[in-house]
């Protein structure tokens, strides 16, 4: 019997969820430059002319999946506006990073390709500029940092360096999560906003 239309589109979305898994790995563990078509498609368990079907490149693969962390982002600068107390919102984002990084790996991969996307000389243009978006969340940060000293809710300190470390941490986490896999011990809410929140221990 032939497969229907909704047959075929449920293959393709499944063969293009394989290919972004397969590439948000490798890039991640491997880098852009590091990581070849031939890489994604064995991951994927895909020919590389099934992959061409969906990218032209693997750097058509790479940019989609930084503007996929980058709209993941978009959730940290609502929380951001929240009417709440400057120190909730941090201890409400942290919270939801650690339990995106103890759910899957993917919170991870995708913090360290966001990385990569700055620090890597190859990046495709597109990428570059996505990327943009997210030194916004600092500026952001560093207001809701200064506002909270203000409340006398944070400790005293340079709020732009202040997010610095804050989002140091954060990507450092994501990285080990990568590093140590199973064997991963996320810290506490407490412990990660020690330095910024008054009261914590």
């Amino acid at each position: 019997m032939p497969r229907t239309k909704e047959q075929y589109a449920e293959m393709r979305s499944t063969t293009k969820e394989k290919i972004t898994a397969a590439g948000l790995q490798l890039f991640s563990h491997k880098g852009l430059a590091a990581t070849s078509i031939n890489d994604i498609a064995s991951l994927a368990g895909i020919s590389t002319g099934l992959l061409y079907r969906h990218y032209k490149s693997k750097e058509e693969l790479f940019c989609e999946l930084v503007e996929n962390a980058v709209r993941e982002n978009q959730g940290v600068e609502e929380v951001l506006t929240l009417q709440i107390s400057p120190a909730n919102i941090i201890k409400r984002i942290t919270k939801e990073v650690l339990d995106a990084l103890v759910e899957s790996d993917e919170a991870a991969q995708y913090l360290v390709l966001m990385s990569q996307s700055v620090l890597a000389g190859n990046m495709p243009e597109k990428a570059l500029e996505l990327r943009k978006n997210d030194f916004a969340l600092f500026e952001q940060t560093a207001e809701l940092i200064a506002k909270g000293q203000k409340l006398g809710e944070i400790k005293s300190g340079d709020p732009l360096q202040m997010a610095t470390f804050y989002y140091s941490a954060i990507q450092g986490l994501g990285m080990y999560k990568l590093v140590l896999g199973d064997k991963f011990i996320p810290p506490s809410v407490e412990l990660v906003t020690s330095f910024l929140i008054k009261g914590e221990p």
